[in-house]
Formats: structure tokens, C-alpha cells, sequence
């Protein structure tokens, strides 16, 4: 649980912030976090919990978040797609960004041969037709519908 380490540090910036602009009591802290930043939230509220009856000046201070969600750019038909149901095929014309690209078309730096994407489709089941991991039972993929293989293949 990384949660707690994130605490501590948002309440030494919290801290400074009130600090410097002469606060002596701060009610609530709204933060920004990312759907895919591996942070849970209700990991991050109950050591926020926790941890601000500890500071006088955070005492029965609310943490407010506002999940931010993951967006991703088709490079084919330059248009924006949510991530986190689509991974990096796109759903309005079905290319998979990056894939096999060598170079990265923003700065030109080095592309690893494989994302984590990847790695972990390797390792599930995955429609065939959208890419999607899929249950090793299905006998339909439920995002787009398509018969897919018997068995277990990957």
C-alpha cells in the first residue's frame, strides 16, 4: 500500500502551502488522481484519515478526489478515445496506435518492441477481432459481439 507514502507527502505540501500563505487551519484538499495512476482511492481516503488527526492543522480535513480519467490519442484517424475500455485500439477505426512503431511521433524517441499492453494480453485471453481480454469460457467477446476461438488461445 503506496497510498500512506503518497499521504505523507501530499500533507508536507499541504503544510507548506498553508505555511506560506499564513493559513492556521486547512478544511479540505481536493486532488486530481489519474483512473490508471495505481493509486485506490479508498485506500488514499482512509490514510488520509488517519493521518490528519495526527496534524493540528489538518484536524477532521477532508480529502476531496476527482478522478481524472485516461485518455488516448489515435494517431490513424486523430481522434480521442477512453483508455481503460480500449486499451490502444481505437475504437473509431479499430488501428492499434503505436504498434510496431519504432519511433515515438511526438519526439522521435526509441519505442520498446513491447508496451505493458502487451505483456499482459499475452498472457489472457483476447478477442481476436477488438483485442479485448476476455473470459477463458466466452463464447462471444462482450464488446464487440465476435464468435471467438474455442479453446484457450492467446
Amino acid at each position: 500500500m503506496h497510498e500512506l507514502g503518497i499521504v505523507f507527502y501530499i500533507i508536507r505540501d499541504v503544510k507548506e502551502a498553508a505555511l506560506a500563505n499564513g493559513a492556521d487551519k486547512v478544511s479540505k484538499v481536493v486532488m486530481n488522481i489519474g483512473v490508471v495512476s495505481t493509486v485506490v482511492p479508498d485506500y488514499l481516503q482512509d490514510c488520509w484519515k488517519w493521518a490528519v488527526k495526527k496534524e493540528e492543522l489538518l484536524e477532521d480535513c477532508e480529502l476531496e478526489i476527482r478522478p481524472v480519467p485516461a485518455v488516448s490519442w489515435c494517431d490513424h484517424c486523430k481522434s480521442e478515445y477512453p483508455t481503460v475500455p480500449h486499451g490502444k485500439v481505437c475504437p473509431a477505426c479499430g488501428k492499434a496506435n503505436h504498434a510496431g512503431r519504432a519511433h515515438c511521433a511526438d519526439c522521435g524517441a526509441a519505442l520498446p518492441e513491447k508496451t505493458l499492453y502487451d505483456l499482459y494480453r499475452a498472457r489472457h485471453r483476447c478477442c481476436p477481432d477488438c483485442g479485448i481480454v476476455v473470459t477463458e469460457v466466452a463464447r462471444f467477446c462482450p464488446e464487440c459481439g465476435a464468435l471467438l476461438p474455442r479453446g484457450t488461445e492467446r
